[in-house]
């Protein structure tokens, strides 16, 4: 009987320790992973910020497939929210708090297994040398009883979360590159182009050099109008004057279209021209310019087979209907290609 109260007395004396032993441990928790991310920061903020793009990247999604996922009123942007009820990570939901250009802030709210709230938060903040974003995601709470016991019971806990976090960025990264790199070539055939004044500048550049190089000119001639009131109507183009496949130079006009003749002060960089109309073949890049030199080839490819012949008389064009100032996101991009035939419908 002694031995029985003195077991007794012992498991007492060892409940209370271990309880109070549990209470003294920290009651806050906060875990930060972070990533650099070579994406502009508009488009990863944009798959945080939307909830229905979770499902590409969550990695509780990714685990339970069969997660369901419903979306409140507002499903991205500020006051943005969905619940969710999964076998493995129980019942929730979360609604976005805060949505800024570099920041984001979300609460959470956890119903099963057990009742709890959270923050989330994210921050997106460009490196150094500008060619990537520093992307901050984290969760901070407070530990119940119930989650510091377990966590004396099994100290993975706090290391699993870590890590679900740190794959999340992982497949956030994974999934925008791949996004990133979607295009396709449309090639349209024969069409008849409408003509019409420019104002442009000639230069001669390097291939590698082209992109920045037009850029430029994109600036200075919309400085140019800007000044002297002038509206353009339409996308800006680049007119292929000459190219050198050997030296890989090629003289170019880069230029932007306007309703009227434009009389240009002597020594301005900037001249006004005129492009005739005519009929072209014509193909559409959707996606990175990166991708260039292939819709080129498949056009001209394409031109021969079905018996046209280019008109080496006229200037082929490249026409940036959507551009990254108003698409971050490379995969929308939108170039077509214009390249002038000989004959008539």
């Amino acid at each position: 009987m002694r031995i029985l109260k003195y077991l007794i007395f012992l498991l007492l004396i060892s409940t209370i320790g271990l309880a109070i032993y549990v209470a003294i441990q920290p009651d806050d928790y906060k875990i930060i992973k972070t990533r650099v991310i070579k994406a502009p920061q508009s488009l990863i903020r944009s798959y945080v910020g939307d909830f229905t793009k979770w499902k590409h990247w969550g990695v509780w999604n990714l685990k339970d497939p069969e997660m369901d996922i419903s979306y409140g009123d507002r499903f991205k942007g500020d006051s943005a929210s969905c619940s969710w009820s999964s076998k493995i990570y129980g019942s929730g939901s979360i609604t976005t708090t805060y949505f800024s250009n570099d920041s984001i802030s979300q609460e959470v709210h956890y119903q099963k297994p057990h009742r709890d709230t959270a923050r989330r938060f994210w921050a997106f903040n460009p490196t150094a040398n500008g060619e990537g974003v520093i992307v901050t995601s984290g969760v901070e709470g407070s530990f119940s009883f119930t989650d510091k016991l377990l966590a004396l019971v099994d100290r993975s806990r706090e290391q699993n979360y870590a890590s679900d976090y740190s794959k999340g960025l992982h497949n956030l990264d994974s999934v925008i590159a791949q996004n990133m790199k979607r295009y396709s070539i449309d090639i349209l055939g024969p069409t008849q182009y409408g003509g019409g004044f420019y104002l442009y500048q000639t230069v001669s550049s390097k291939f590698n050099e082209l992109n920045p190089t037009t850029k430029r000119i994109f600036v200075e001639v919309g400085a140019f109008m800007e000044h002297n009131g002038i509206t353009p109507l339409g996308n800006p183009f680049v007119k292929y004057i000459e190219r050198d496949i050997a030296e890989r130079t090629a003289i170019i006009s880069a230029a932007i279209p306007v309703s009227d003749r434009i009389i240009t002060p002597k020594g301005s960089s900037v001249l006004c021209s005129y492009i005739p109309a005519g009929r072209y073949y014509k193909a559409t890049l959707f996606g990175d310019y990166s991708n260039a030199k292939e819709a080129w080839a498949k056009t001209r490819e394409h031109l021969v087979k079905n018996g046209y012949t280019i008109d080496t008389q006229r200037d082929e064009m490249e026409i940036y209907t959507k551009r990254p100032d108003n698409y971050p996101n490379p995969a929308d991009l939108e170039t077509n290609i214009y390249i002038p035939i000989l004959g008539t419908d």
